[in-house]
């Protein structure tokens, strides 16, 4: 009788420690009960673009976001998405993430107009340092008051992409931290609190030291361009990764590709 009470007591004591652990656990995409995908923009042009790598026409995009919504695709927001996965609440059906990276002017004067006309939500992710500004290869980038009325839209949130446009892994882990603390905490500033800190990496290099150092410094989420699956030193950390959108590429065939797999 004895050896049998005991045994319960370990079951149940196991069973809570197993359910505290799970509830810890970082939430990511390797581990996420659902699939969400993200798809991320950078530049956006009047005309068919030269460059075909990080930049899209303005037609091609709007174009992109109604076939998304005929497809039956839902966008939501980045903060949307998290919480759903975080709390085990379900995401809406065919969810989808659409976001930017760098901060171009091009996100104000020409996604902003389309995301309000079909009411789509959509986060950015900027440089501190080139707000107003124009970069080095010479396109603007939007100002904070241009920041504050996409935001004011309820549409858009913008985040980190660092304080400068800087590969993470080409600085030291000191000046990583003192950046994008630095960064977040203008956002905050200038837009106010986020529901979630998050931040995307510059290009594609990252490792476990980069997403120890960003987390320590207050990111709950950390965004990638592209994700290898047998890096299982991040698996601790919440992170997602995302699909380039190109002038070249058929949107609703990529979201149809990533729901079958």
């Amino acid at each position: 009788m004895l050896k049998k009470r005991i045994s319960i007591v370990l079951f149940f004591s196991l069973l809570v420690l197993l359910c505290t652990g799970a509830g810890n656990k970082a939430v990511n995409e390797v581990n996420a009960p659902q699939k969400c995908p993200i798809l991320l923009y950078h530049h956006l042009t009047d005309s068919i673009p030269e460059d075909f790598d990080n930049t899209t026409s303005v037609k091609k995009f709007e174009s992109d976001m109604k076939r998304i919504l005929e497809a039956g695709y839902q966008p939501i927001s980045l903060a949307e998405m998290y919480g759903c996965l975080s709390s085990g609440t379900a995401l809406p059906e065919k969810s989808v993430v659409i976001t930017f990276d760098d901060g171009y002017e091009s996100n104000y004067t020409l996604a902003f107009p389309v995301l309000k006309q079909y009411g789509i939500k959509a986060d950015i992710f900027m440089n501190n340092d080139l707000a107003g500004q124009t970069s080095s290869n010479g396109l603007p980038h939007f100002s904070w008051d241009q920041a504050r009325e996409m935001e004011q839209s309820g549409l858009v949130t913008i985040y980190s992409h660092g304080y400068t446009h800087h590969d993470f892994t080409s600085i030291s882990l000191e000046q990583l931290a003192e950046e994008y603390t630095a960064s977040r905490e203008e956002i905050e500033r200038e837009l106010g609190k986020r529901t979630y800190n998050m931040v995307a990496y510059v290009g594609g290099e990252f490792d476990s030291k980069t997403f120890e150092t960003l987390k320590q410094a207050g990111a709950d989420v950390q965004l990638l361009v592209a994700y290898r699956m047998d890096y299982s030193s991040i698996w601790d950390y919440s992170f997602f990764s995302r699909m380039t959108v190109y002038y070249t590429s058929d949107v609703v065939e990529m979201l149809d590709e990533y729901a079958a797999n």
